[in-house]
């Protein structure tokens, strides 16, 4: 009994997801072939948002894209990532502190581990590894580990 189920959560589960895709495909600027949304996320300005092909965005992605952020082809965002393009200008006093934004690029190839966080400005270069909790300051080399807050280089990739 509990594995018929299984197989109606994951029928339903799998077509939900399958609508999530289709629904969010529509209004990025870009949602590349075979790239999924695998469960609810929150997506402020998604004209901005451009998707490469065979990416996955996980549950409780939050994209808060004020500008544009690319993120490259066969990439893996795991649940809990935020990426952000916006801030606030912390050079002025708090009474008057607008927003400011810059573009992140995430590389082909990237692993976001969750609960990891990319802040405004950075590049994250190809095949780059971010761990679980990491808050992205600066710019990631290709093909890097990095972790902690702020991230910090853990280990080359040797391929």
């Amino acid at each position: 009994k509990n594995n018929m189920k299984i197989k109606i959560f994951n029928l339903f589960k799998n077509s939900l997801n399958s609508h999530r895709t289709r629904f969010w495909k529509f209004f990025f600027g870009n949602f590349g072939k075979g790239s999924r949304i695998t469960g609810r996320i929150k997506v402020y300005s998604p004209e901005n948002i451009y998707v490469g092909k065979q990416t996955s965005i996980n549950e409780g992605v939050i994209l808060n894209a004020r500008t544009k952020l690319v993120i490259g082809s066969h990439c893996h965002i795991s649940p809990g990532v935020m990426i952000n393009t916006g801030s606030l200008d912390i050079k002025i006093h708090y009474k008057k502190r607008p927003h400011v934004s810059s573009e992140v690029k995430i590389g082909d190839g990237v692993w976001l581990c969750s609960g990891s966080m990319v802040n405004p400005g950075v590049s994250i270069g190809e095949g780059a590894v971010v761990a679980a909790g990491a808050v992205v300051s600066k710019d990631v080399e290709p093909f890097t580990v990095v972790g902690g807050s702020p991230a910090q280089f853990i280990k080359k990739l040797e391929y």
